[in-house]
């Protein structure tokens, strides 16, 4: 088994307790943002099934996720998660899998600010300030849920968390609280595979190196 050098940080841990006594690193976002949904489900869900990065651990209350590209939004929710890129499934030139089939029962939605959200910022100088890093947006998911909660109950009472994809740190993503729900208009923009997102396939293919694979 592997041990922890000297040298190797600490992972992050909870909140630090007086985090209500601290500012927070706000910035507004005002622009559209995008999202991957399955077909047929509501494109403007606010999910309290405490599974993904953000949820609240209690789920008292709702989260959207969505990216500042549609490029960014497919790349959270549809590119296979690294551990299950064995050497096998990456033989073909380094290629990424993904499934024709899981593609075809997704679509795109638009994420329309009519009010600008106030978000904290999880992705710049002030982290250290509030006592995190950029492991909030890469760690265990267990972890990250704590510190939504924490963000979410703090009296500045911000509408949505702003961080970097996971799986394209040039990208932002963003997990939107319900409260900010009434800021927001969602737009279905129809299925991924229906001909008005061939360019964005086409996109997404080449930026990702993914292989389109049966089933």
């Amino acid at each position: 088994m592997a041990q922890r050098s000297a040298s190797d940080p600490e992972p992050l841990g909870d909140p630090p307790s007086d985090l209500n006594e601290r500012p927070l690193p706000l910035v507004t976002y005002s622009g559209t943002a995008f999202r991957i949904h399955w077909l047929g489900d509501d494109p403007r869900r606010f999910g309290r099934g405490k599974k993904w990065r953000f949820d609240d651990p209690l789920g008292q209350y709702g989260v959207m996720y969505a990216a500042q590209t549609p490029e960014g939004a497919f790349a959270e929710t549809l590119l296979p998660p690294p551990g299950v890129l064995t050497p096998t499934a990456t033989l073909i030139v380094g290629s990424v899998p993904v499934s024709a089939t899981t593609i075809a029962v997704h679509g795109l939605a638009g994420v329309t600010c009519n009010t600008s959200l106030q978000c904290v910022d999880l992705t710049g100088e002030r982290l250290a300030s509030i006592g995190a890093d950029a492991s909030i947006a890469t760690g265990p998911w267990k972890t990250s849920q704590r510190w939504s909660r924490a963000l979410f109950t703090h009296p500045s009472e911000p509408d949505a968390l702003l961080y970097r994809c996971r799986r394209d740190a040039s990208s932002m993503a963003l997990a939107i609280h319900d409260r900010g729900g009434p800021k927001l208009t969602v737009t279905p923009l129809g299925g991924l595979s229906e001909p008005q997102h061939t360019r964005l396939l086409v996109q997404v293919v080449q930026r990702y190196h993914i292989r389109l694979v049966p089933g």
